[in-house]
């Protein structure tokens, strides 16, 4: 776990480096010292991360996340041993697409977590080691659709107070909280951090 959060920050680092471009310390380029980060800025860098064929193929990963999400939720081991298998083959296949250089590395780091726990899920018949996994997975996917962007029209990064600290999150296409953390025991426990 301290592994994946290393990289994680690792990842969201490495996209905030420097340009290049020399600036006394303290300033901000001219372009962006007025600029404030904001929905706006977010979706036009999500819509310009990945060229078609990638964007394509990680709408794949993300579809098949969600439906991992909705196994998880209704409790069905054997169904999120299923799903994760169909996980595991759309992230192999995203992995073969040609993306842009400055993410190559960052991505493929994301994308061996993502199979590690991917192949952990598929081989357990126990529904916590089965959720253990997917926090680590759904810490993944969140920072990768903040890189990356999506194709959806909506997705919500909700969180479930009770898990890891109060950091146990996930995403979903519906605003209703369905907490795949704890299935019918607590199904409406969480609430949505922010809209991407």
């Amino acid at each position: 776990m301290k592994f994946v959060s290393l990289m994680l920050l690792v990842f969201i680092f490495h996209g905030c480096k420097d340009d290049g471009n020399e600036h006394p310390p303290g300033e901000m380029p001219e372009e962006s010292a007025h600029e404030e980060a904001g929905p706006d800025m977010q979706e036009e860098s999500a819509e310009t991360a990945l060229e078609d064929t990638a964007a394509e193929r990680f709408d794949s990963v993300l579809e098949e996340y969600l439906a991992l999400t909705d196994a998880l939720v209704a409790s069905d081991t054997e169904r999120a041993a299923s799903n994760s298998e169909l996980f595991y083959d759309a992230v192999q296949s995203f992995q073969q697409t040609d993306i842009d250089a400055s993410l190559r590395a960052d991505v493929g780091i994301l994308n061996m977590t993502l199979l590690e726990m991917s192949d952990i899920i598929t081989g357990s018949t126990d529904i916590e080691e089965q959720r253990g996994a997917y926090e680590t997975l759904s810490e993944t996917m969140i920072a990768m659709v903040q890189r990356l962007g999506h194709q959806r029209d909506t997705l919500y990064h909700q969180r479930c107070p009770m898990v890891n600290d109060g950091d146990g999150d996930w995403l979903s296409t519906k605003e209703e909280i369905r907490n795949p953390y704890h299935g019918d025991r607590m199904m409406n426990c969480g609430s949505t951090v922010q809209q991407l």
